[in-house]
């Protein structure tokens, strides 16, 4: 086994516990990813859709930003923060 493939089978095996709770976060995943689809964002005016983001980003305890392009912008703290 390549060093790139034992690297890679032991990011997968360290990761178990996260994909066992994301296959338990999957209707709510899908459920999010519905409500956003049904904002409007044409190409160019994105901004309906930037804002719901920013506000369900709010509602979870994050302070978003939306920039100057019009990204949403939102920092997750790590532990030296």
């Amino acid at each position: 086994m390549t060093h790139v493939a034992r690297t890679a089978s032991a990011a997968f095996h360290a990761l178990a516990h996260q994909r066992v709770h994301l296959r338990g976060q999957a209707e709510h995943v899908l459920a999010t990813q519905i409500a956003v689809t049904r904002v409007a964002s044409p190409t160019g005016n994105e901004a309906q859709r930037a804002g719901w983001m920013a506000n369900a980003l709010r509602l979870i305890g994050y302070a978003p930003r939306i920039d100057a392009a019009g990204n949403v912008v939102a920092r997750l703290r790590g532990h030296d923060d």
